[in-house]
């Protein structure tokens, strides 16, 4: 479970760009009552901002980010798969 604190100062709000270390990724959100937030994918330019129940599935290897939540708390359910190798096809 991952929190994403907007209400109270020095909580985690955010996660930098990163790599997951799975073939594949998901995160399926636990609510949707907050301001900002989201799952950014750096290389598409992409923002992806779930309902309550909604997934998102990608590869583990592409860069992506949690978006500052302005107001409210996000929570989600991050879960990685690992099954063998996986490349990412940037290109």
């Amino acid at each position: 479970l991952a929190k994403y604190d907007g209400n109270t100062p020095k909580a985690q709000t955010s996660l930098e760009p990163h790599v997951d270390g799975s073939e594949f990724s998901f995160i399926i959100a636990l609510n949707n009552n907050y301001s900002g937030g989201g799952t950014h994918f750096i290389k598409q330019n992409k923002t992806i901002r779930l309902n309550t129940g909604d997934v998102v599935i990608f590869c583990g290897q592409t860069r992506h980010a949690g978006l500052h939540v302005t107001e409210g708390i996000r929570y989600i359910l991050p879960g990685f798969i690992y099954y063998g190798k996986c490349i990412q096809q940037d290109e």
